[in-house]
């Protein structure tokens, strides 16, 4: 692998301003700055691994779908991609919503979907509940 590629959502840049240039020094590292729901920031084909946790909770589904399209055409053969998803517990929702955060639980049938409609071509496709049944992750290899 000639480098490696870090996609970086606007507001992350914006809010550790810090970050940036420590991943700069890095001279096989590439900082990219763009939206991941916007396939045209994804080099084609070029990129070995995409890691995404704590997104799709706040996605539609559609939107959800769009991701997975756009990390599946961006991987190479063999690239993998790692998603995480979150299971209700009132707790939490009560707090997200008095943020007025409007978060999307999915357990492990409901992602199957989405890739299914979404990136139906992947290789494989492992997915692990953790023992509270809370979290669900996803290891996903085009």
């Amino acid at each position: 692998m000639s480098g490696d590629t870090i996609l970086v959502e606007p507001w992350f840049i914006y809010r550790q301003p810090a970050v940036a240039p420590i991943i700069q020094e890095q001279p096989s590292v590439l900082l990219r700055r763009g939206d991941a729901l916007e396939a045209e920031i994804f080099a084609r084909g070029m990129v070995d691994v995409v890691i995404s946790t704590g997104l799709g909770e706040f996605l539609g589904e559609a939107e959800l779908a769009c991701l997975y399209a756009n990390v599946q055409q961006a991987l190479r053969p063999g690239g993998v991609f790692y998603i995480s998803a979150t299971g209700l517990e009132p707790r939490s929702e009560a707090l997200l919503r008095a943020m007025e955060l409007e978060t999307n639980y999915r357990d492990w049938a409901a992602l199957e979907r989405v890739f299914a409609v979404a990136a139906p071509r992947w290789q494989s496709i492992e997915i692990e509940v953790d023992e509270s049944g809370l979290q669900t992750f996803v290891r996903a290899s085009n």
